[in-house]
């Protein structure tokens, strides 16, 4: 507990300085935009792809098994999500899927490595990186495509299906948070060896990631407001609470060993993506409930993290 708490205490200071930089105006909006677009574009894939690139190619084929784990409970709670927003809370399909990705997913952009690596060292960054790649890569362009849907049905625009699709899935492939961590893992699988002086400056670029995502963090979390409803509680009951538990059986039951099941139960219990909360502003739907799962999970952080650790010893 002491020894956790240790850990993780620089994390929310540099977080909460980002808190009070944004609540206090130093920075703005615009700023914040920049920033996340700095730690997204180009700081956060550059760590994802030397994390992966460096680690064995035996080491890498471990993570096979916590691969599939992760696949199953993110599925497993996306579906359900969907369940419960149109059942429960008799949401339409746009707000059902925004509800489904605000606790379906672990919020690895801003938290994954600084958390996971503060925790396990180095060797977690490929769990971040998988789950990094399935989120951005199947289940985001996947929310991306039902919004779609709905905003030209509500507008009576004409659809073009094909279009649709493709561009939502495309541009989660060209994103360097889905293409770097994947090229990591395909150099090392064939057996290829980049020079030092080329990881030396990747490390340099991706080495400032994680004060630089607890910061944006600290910034996002200033830009909203909280908001505690029925809803909001089961949202950050669903996240904080039943996705790491169901991470935690599943990965006893496959027989997935530590520091693995460690990782990816601690990677299940972080907050809610940012990403809902942008999707929800740009398209209309779902803001407050978005915004407000963001900052009460967050909150909760702060008490199940150090809980989770002592629940896996």
């Amino acid at each position: 507990m002491i020894a956790t708490t240790l850990v993780l205490l620089p994390l929310f200071f540099v977080m909460g300085v980002g808190f009070f930089a944004g609540r206090t105006q130093r920075l703005d909006t615009h700023h914040m935009t920049g920033i996340n677009r700095v730690l997204i574009d180009f700081t956060l894939p550059a760590a994802l792809f030397t994390g992966t690139v460096q680690t064995p190619r035996d080491e890498l084929l471990r993570h096979a098994p916590l691969l599939f784990a992760l696949l199953l409970v993110f599925v497993g709670f996306w579906l359900l999500g969907n369940f419960i927003a149109r059942v429960l809370f008799h949401h339409h399909a746009g707000a059902a899927v925004l509800q489904a990705t605000a606790f379906a997913f672990p919020n690895t952009g801003f938290m994954g490595v600084p958390i996971l690596g503060g925790l396990f060292g180095a060797s977690s960054v490929v769990t971040v990186a998988m789950a990094t790649v399935l989120g951005t890569l199947v289940f985001i362009p996947s929310a991306v495509i039902i919004l779609e849907i709905m905003h030209s049905a509500q507008h009576h625009h004409e659809l073009h299906w094909r279009t649709i699709v493709f561009d939502a899935f495309g541009n989660a492939a060209r994103a360097p948070l889905v293409w770097a961590p994947i090229l990591g893992a395909v150099l090392v699988l064939a057996g290829i060896t980049l020079p030092r002086e080329i990881l030396n400056m990747l490390n340099l670029l991706g080495g400032v990631t994680s004060g630089l995502a607890m910061f944006a963090a600290g910034l996002v979390l200033a830009a909203y407001r909280l908001r505690v409803n029925f809803e909001i509680v089961v949202n950050t009951f669903l996240k904080m609470v039943a996705q790491p538990l169901a991470m935690l059986l599943l990965v006893r039951a496959l027989g997935i060993a530590d520091p693995l099941a460690q990782q990816g139960v601690i990677l299940s219990a972080l907050p809610t993506p940012v990403l809902s909360t942008i999707l929800a502003a740009r398209y209309g739907t779902y803001q407050s409930e978005a915004s407000s799962t963001l900052v009460l999970t967050s909150v909760a952080l702060l008490a199940m993290l150090p809980l989770w650790r002592i629940i896996l010893g």
